[in-house]
């Protein structure tokens, strides 16, 4: 059984922070240690790969949080957005912009009293420009938008940073290239003139970044890629001035090209990464106003607008299909490749994409209520989740960088005062050790693969809003399935029926008009609603009872009839299946029989479940008749029926005892379950259900044979991540001290370099195949 985590007690209020300039397991340490430090923050957790940080506060300022995280040396991805307002006097509106900064998710407010202007930083996770705008609207204030851009724009775009390392990376190997040139012809005053951008210029990123750990009284691979190549720079600059040799010029050249070569191929993947999963939605949609069709702003468009879309165009908002015939590609939020086709009447969601033909779409969700915006915001946050493992890892990554200081500093007074070499060797060998050493492996090994996994999901149809959940479900033993909606389609007909007193089934039907359940839209379809019911009320899971036409109405299950009428013995009606039973006045009057198509692929389903060693239960609220017919045709032998939606979190509980337990049902009478589970299942487009773990968006149960597979292989990646990381550094660290020197074979700095820098890419590169 697995622990969930528990909500946050009251009083206590969370925010995300989008973290840029963290490239290691110990710059998330240092992001940790700098928000702790802000009052009230209770817990903060940080994830590399996303670059996100969750910190759990009470009442503490978005200001206090983002400036903390500046303080430390790193940056917030904060955007701008400006306002200008009625013309009040300067007091008022000071008075106001201080009342802003004190919302949550805003920064700064900065005042332009000469134009009545609000220029708003603010934290895009927390809130956003329409907030902001309907909060000063509120206040009278009577905003209107007149900007909104990034703050930091060089920083915080992926293909910006990709271009900055890309520049240095060219400066460093073309006077890289030089100073090999100087060194081997013997010019040492040339080759040190040429190393000086490459260690000035190109390194710069890593001497800042040291600095930055070092205020932060922390290590991380900056500071042994900083202290490796200053070390050897600056020998060679005492070599060249007085005893005329280029001593290590070219290795500080060569370690830090080498180091950028990585980096820049890590960043480049990530941003590869980020542009296959992102599908962005356009910024510009037609819609029809006033008779007329218009392009504008799609942030313009509100519930209710009529959106025309033609071939090529991508759905921005969730709908329904007005008028219009055409291909649309859902694979977005099935997985399914299959275009579909779309007519009137048919729901359509954003992020979809059309592939021939027309609609005009009536508008029912706009922004971030759409699909493809929960989609993005729960991946997004199943992302910043901190798994178990990565919390071991981030401890070990804490010691790494001053153990191989240590380490260093060891190497080189063992070879110096112990084997008595020169002053040169023994620096070449400390210069290794520190430039072998890889800690950013190991803070890449379990989020970097959590987050293709995840991102790799979405694509399937599966959406993750906790990322727990998903790296449980690789150890998912117990596989329980609701069966109305979940192994059957939710659907009815009525087979069969018998009718006691003549009009029962009418009244029947006219009571269930009021009601949502699968049963009850099958008895309204087959006999017609012909009164009103006065009275109404439901039971879950057992019936409904209502006034009609003066007759008190009882409909449902042969248990909830027998319970609420006193004349039940000649109840001889064989309502064997799906079933309901009808009462009017106190009497037995009807029972009709249902019959229910099982989903195609639930078979197939089951049998691969049992072939990966899973045990599959079926539980319902159904007659036990009902419940082993539709398990008896898909192989499943261990049944519990007439079951309430609370017996179903019980079930789910004792299950967890003997194994970790996914339940997988429809999101109906499901919530208690869904929650008690190790792994909660919902089916369908309701991203928002909170009681689910995962979202299966195409309602195919084949997604769950593919969650689990998924998992597998994500969990299988975090451990050859890991004991590659563990593997590299335990193996290269002695080798590079020269433990092999006297057999002949060592390590030069600038080839360890390399190693450190390619074990990264590596880890980055093996998370995504």
């Amino acid at each position: 059984m697995i622990p969930r985590s528990e909500s946050n007690t009251s009083g206590e209020d969370s925010e995300e922070l989008k973290i840029v300039g963290m490239h290691c397991a110990t710059c998330t340490t240092s992001v940790e240690r700098a928000l702790r430090k802000a009052g009230g923050v209770i817990n903060v957790s940080v994830n590399l790969a996303s670059e996100e940080a969750v910190v759990e506060h009470r009442g503490t300022p978005t200001s206090k949080l983002v400036s903390a995280v500046r303080t430390a040396g790193y940056d917030v991805v904060t955007y701008i957005a400006a306002f200008k307002v009625k013309t009040i006097s300067a007091e008022e509106l000071g008075r106001l912009a201080a009342k802003l900064e004190a919302q949550k998710g805003v920064v700064r407010v900065e005042v332009d009293y000469t134009s009545d202007t609000l220029r708003v930083e603010y934290n895009p996770l927390t809130t956003g420009p329409d907030k902001l705008e309907e909060t000063l609207r509120g206040w009278g204030l009577g905003p209107t938008r007149i900007s909104e851009q990034l703050s930091a724009p060089d920083v915080v775009a992926a293909s910006r940073t990709l271009r900055a390392y890309s520049l240095r990376l060219l400066v460093g190997a073309v006077f890289t290239s030089i100073t090999l040139l100087a060194a081997y012809t013997n010019q040492p005053l040339l080759a040190l003139i040429a190393a000086s951008p490459v260690q000035f210029y190109s390194g710069w990123v890593f001497h800042l970044g040291a600095l930055r750990a070092l205020r932060n009284r922390v290590g991380n691979m900056d500071t042994l890629v900083s202290l490796a190549s200053n070390i050897s720079y600056f020998y060679s600059l005492y070599m060249a001035v007085f005893r005329d040799s280029a001593g290590f010029v070219d290795v500080a050249a060569l370690l830090v090209t080498f180091v950028l070569i990585g980096k820049t191929v890590e960043v480049y993947t990530k941003t590869r990464m980020l542009s296959e999963f992102a599908s962005p939605l356009p910024q510009v949609a037609v819609v029809i106003r006033n008779g007329e069709e218009l392009k504008v702003d799609t942030r313009t468009i509100g519930v209710g607008d009529l959106v025309v879309l033609s071939a090529g165009d991508k759905v921005v908002v969730d709908g329904v299909v007005e008028d219009g015939h055409a291909e649309v590609d859902e694979s977005v939020i099935t997985g399914e490749s299959k275009p579909v086709v779309k007519r009137k009447g048919d729901p359509l969601f954003s992020g979809s994409t059309v592939i021939s033909g027309s609609l005009r779409v009536y508008s029912t969700r706009v922004g971030s209520k759409t699909y493809f915006e929960q989609v993005t915001e729960a991946v997004r946050r199943a992302q910043a989740t901190k798994l178990p493992v990565q919390r071991l890892v981030d401890r070990v990554s804490a010691i790494f960088t001053p153990l191989i200081l240590a380490a260093s500093a060891a190497t080189f007074t063992i070879w110096l005062l112990v084997f008595h070499s020169s002053f040169g060797a023994a620096l070449t060998y400390s210069v290794a050790v520190l430039a072998a050493a890889c800690p950013c492996a190991l803070g890449l090994a379990t989020p970097m693969a959590v987050s293709v996994g995840i991102r790799r999901a979405s694509k399937m149809g599966l959406v993750v809003k906790r990322g727990e959940a998903f790296e449980a479900a690789h150890k998912t033993s117990i596989v329980i399935f609701d069966k109305t909606g979940t192994l059957t389609e939710d659907t009815f007909e009525v087979e069969s029926y018998t009718e006691r007193t003549k009009g029962a089934l009418e009244l029947a039907a006219s009571v269930e008009s009021r009601s949502q359940h699968p049963y009850a839209r099958a008895l309204v379809k087959a006999f017609g609603k012909r009164f009103e019911p006065s009275e109404f009320d439901s039971f879950t899971g057992e019936g409904v009872m209502g006034v009609v036409d003066g007759k008190t109405i009882l409909v449902g299950s042969k248990r909830f009839i027998k319970n609420n009428i006193a004349n039940h013995e000649n109840m001889d009606f064989q309502g064997d299946g799906a079933s309901v039973y009808v009462a009017v006045n106190g009497e037995l009057a009807a029972m009709v029989k249902f019959k229910q198509k099982i989903r195609r692929e639930a078979p197939s389903v089951v049998k691969a479940l049992k072939g990966m060693g899973i045990r599959v239960v079926m539980v319902t609220g159904d007659s036990e008749a009902e419940a082993k017919a539709v398990a008896g045709e898909l192989g499943i032998s261990e049944v519990y029926a007439e079951v309430k939606p609370e017996e179903k979190a019980e079930i789910v509980s004792k299950l967890r005892e003997k194994g970790v337990v996914m339940f997988v049902g429809d999101g109906v009478n499901d919530a208690q379950a869904l929650t008690s589970a190790d792994v909660g299942v919902a089916m369908g487009t309701e991203v928002a259900k909170a009681a689910a773990d995962i979202v299966l968006s195409s309602s195919n149960l084949r997604g769950i044979i593919r969650l689990i597979e998924e998992s597998r292989r994500v969990y299988a990646k975090i451990r050859q991540n890991l004991a590659w990381a563990f593997g590299y550094n335990t193996t290269i660290l002695p080798v590079a001290a020269g433990i092999l020197a006297p057999y002949g074979l060592s390590l030069q700095p600038e080839w360890a370099a390399l190693a450190m820098s390619l074990s990264s890419v590596l880890v980055t590169l093996w998370s995504r195949v």
